[in-house]
């Protein structure tokens, strides 16, 4: 691996070391995505199960745990779709809405003063190059993983 490589590859792993769920109001990383995903969902602030784990891009049990946390907690409930009991809702409490407001205000007032500090069109520049990396990185990742499946089927 060259230098540059190295570097590109150090920096953006320097990201996920970033503990935001630190300012957070008593709520890991995760369980903020998940209310953050019901919050935003179109039909009144509940999301199917299924449609939670494809939007977060988890594992369904990384998600069921999530779920029963922020249960235990008070700010989501499961509702099972009483015409079609293979479907289950999370739904946001009153007290789960009331700590995403706070979390949402945390997040834009820390978002602001990072903002601030960073030149808006070198940011909008920095935005477009990580996102032709993160393209590219997945696109290799899925030809390297059909060509180990191929190798592995000839053999």
């Amino acid at each position: 691996m060259t230098k540059y490589h190295e570097k590109m590859f150090r920096i953006m792993n320097q990201f996920r070391k970033l503990n935001i769920s630190d300012m957070l109001p008593g709520i890991s990383r995760m369980e903020y995505l998940t209310m953050l995903l019901a919050m935003k969902a179109e039909d009144d602030r509940r999301i199917s199960v299924s449609e939670l784990i494809k939007r977060a891009c988890v594992k369904p049990s990384a998600i069921s745990r999530t779920l029963r946390g922020l249960e235990q907690k008070g700010y989501v409930e499961r509702v099972v779709n009483p015409e079609d009991r293979r479907n289950t809702y999370v739904v946001m409490t009153e007290e789960g809405i009331a700590i995403m407001q706070q979390a949402e205000k945390i997040m834009k007032d820390f978002s602001d003063a990072v903002g601030k500090r960073v030149d808006q069109e070198e940011g909008e520049r920095l935005l477009c190059y990580l996102n032709d990396v993160y393209i590219a990185a997945q696109e290799e990742i899925s030809c390297r993983k059909w060509k180990n499946r191929k190798e592995n089927d000839d053999e």
